[in-house]
């Protein structure tokens, strides 16, 4: 794979957003002379980077339609993998960011890197197997995984990479999962800092600061649920105690929720047990049942202290909470804004926001992380780029 050109990048993030546009349009939004457009997106064509998808109307003053160019369906293609605790899921990505293909597997006790490497190579031939002689090639891999899934190692993500580029032959980048997640966010979204912050069996923050994602110095930024919150609660998977994950998440707020209604059973064990009993807790909290109210009145305040803590270190004035939590997930949101608001400068500004978890943000996100070479999102935040949402 070459490297795409400042141009290319433009060009091609520019159509991702907005959809078929011919070489006039992208002239005016990308701000770019008429004649390097032209030339880049002949090359771009003849890579099979971009397709022709048409012709826009004509216009009488300006001659004849003009083609429409969109990003191509077929090539170049990426492998998404998103490792949990529990399962592991990996696709085929195209750069439109639609998921071609996709497989779920259980995911196994890792020991160490050796034992992590070797799942994930048998993930990728996987993949590679299931290619015919139509399928193009596989222009790089994205992974998306839990900093703690391997404890011990120093810059796991940096290291895992290395390694899997060496033993696959293709650029292979690695991030946690919210991070990956947050760049799936950063495609949507035309905001140039905010925090995406994920709530579920553990707990993490992305960080986009001016267009770009902040991963800090060894990929540790934003590891928010492990802040010690109570020095004498529960071992946490860090290996420390009382970390935010383990007074919130997911599982817990569901225990909660049972405990309170005299219905807990081991089936809120189960992750698919935990997301209903999670949307019932949120549902009932709609509705004003004091109880649901109260669990999420309580856990505002812990969560709420570190996102304050966030926010004063960052200045990032944006927050959107992504979770499980079915349609009323917002009714969460006035108690962490309170709970922040009494932790921070008073004359902070700063917004609360809710989004829906999609379990495919993770898949598309991991791919994004290879994809970027192709398309940078940073580019529609700028003041000079005008865009349409595709």
């Amino acid at each position: 794979m070459r490297e795409m050109t400042d141009n290319e990048q433009r060009i091609l993030t520019l159509v991702g957003a907005d959809g078929p546009l011919s070489k006039r349009d992208l002239s005016e939004r990308g701000r770019m002379a008429w004649a390097t457009v032209s030339k880049y997106v002949n090359r771009l064509e003849r890579e099979d980077i971009l397709e022709r998808t048409g012709t826009s109307v004509c216009d009488r003053h300006l001659g004849k339609n003009a083609y429409l160019y969109d990003l191509a369906v077929r090539a170049p293609l990426f492998v998404g993998i998103d490792i949990e605790y529990r399962t592991s899921r990996v696709a085929h990505v195209n750069l439109r960011r639609q998921i071609c293909r996709q497989q779920v597997f259980a995911t196994p006790e890792i020991a160490d890197i050796e034992e992590l490497i070797a799942f994930v190579h048998g993930l990728y031939r996987v993949e590679l197997e299931a290619q015919d002689e139509r399928t193009p090639p596989i222009a790089g891999v994205g992974i998306g995984l839990p900093r703690w899934l391997v404890s011990g190692e120093s810059d796991l993500f940096l290291k895992l990479g290395e390694r899997l580029t060496d033993l696959f032959g293709v650029p292979v980048r690695v991030e946690n999962n919210i991070r990956a997640y947050t760049l799936f966010v950063l495609s949507q979204l035309r905001e140039t800092s905010f925090l995406v912050v994920s709530v579920r069996n553990g707990i993490g923050a992305g960080i986009v600061s001016r267009g770009r994602l902040h991963r800090g110095e060894t990929g540790l930024a934003g590891e928010i649920g492990h802040i010690t919150i109570d020095a004498a609660g529960r071992q946490c998977r860090c290996g420390k105690q009382g970390c935010l994950e383990t007074i919130v998440n997911q599982r817990l707020l569901c225990e909660k929720y049972r405990v309170a209604t005299g219905t807990l059973t081991s089936g809120c064990e189960e992750d698919v047990a935990s997301d209903d009993c999670l949307r019932e807790l949120f549902t009932a909290a709609h509705q004003g049942a004091q109880a649901a109210l109260t669990i999420l009145e309580e856990a505002a305040i812990p969560l709420g202290r570190s996102l304050a803590t966030l926010l004063l270190v960052l200045d990032i004035q944006s927050i959107y909470l992504v979770g499980r939590f079915g349609q009323h997930g917002a009714v969460w949101i006035d108690s962490l804004q309170r709970e922040i608001q009494r932790n921070v400068d008073p004359g902070l500004s700063f917004s609360v926001h809710y989004r829906p978890l999609d379990d495919d943000g993770y898949l598309l996100g991991a791919a994004s992380l290879v994809a970027r070479d192709y398309l940078d999102y940073s580019i529609l935040a700028a003041p000079e780029v005008s865009t349409r949402r595709r």
